[in-house]
């Protein structure tokens, strides 16, 4: 998921590995306009494409500091990740900030964005942090989530939504996967 406010942007998970590059380029969003990353958790389909997207990045632009927020656990794994597969990621590691947030932290992007994380339960034997996303641009709020059960901490961030976007993978009946 893109937010595009103006000339900069900012994503919520970047799977896929080279997929995220390619589609930022089909919609037409300047790559150097993505600086900011939040990331929900740590199952590869929504961070696979971090490494790339970074090497990306750092390469086209000496100048260019990238943000990735999200969960303590997915921030390790992923920065590792990035460090592991890319050389030239790690040596321009001062130039990347790994921020771990805590469930009901609200980070302000973009000059006029706060996003707001909350830890949501995920899908049954899965012990990992999750979070979802509540994005409030001027007036509107769009709340973001995926592989999550129904919890209350989500209800009580998508009150009052104007946009939901909910990924997802399987129905209740098939949770058992």
């Amino acid at each position: 998921l893109c937010f595009v406010i103006g000339k900069d942007s900012f994503l919520v998970d970047c799977g896929d590995g080279m997929g995220t590059l390619r589609q930022l380029i089909r919609a037409n969003i300047p790559l150097s306009s993505v600086k900011t990353v939040f990331l929900t958790h740590h199952h590869a389909d929504h961070i696979i494409g971090i490494p790339h997207l970074l090497f990306v990045q750092l390469l086209s632009d000496p100048f260019m500091k990238l943000t990735v927020y999200g969960p303590a656990q997915t921030l390790r794994i992923t920065r590792n990740i990035a460090f592991v597969t890319h050389g030239y990621t790690k040596a321009h590691a001062d130039r990347i900030a790994f921020h771990p947030m805590k469930s009901g932290a609200t980070e302000s992007v973009l000059n006029e964005v706060a996003v707001t994380a909350i830890s949501v339960k995920g899908p049954a034997g899965h012990p990992m942090s999750i979070f979802a996303y509540a994005a409030s641009i001027g007036k509107k709020k769009v709340v973001f989530t995926s592989d999550m059960r129904p919890n209350n901490n989500f209800d009580q961030l998508a009150r009052g939504a104007d946009i939901l976007i909910h990924d997802c993978f399987t129905t209740s009946r098939e949770e058992q996967f």
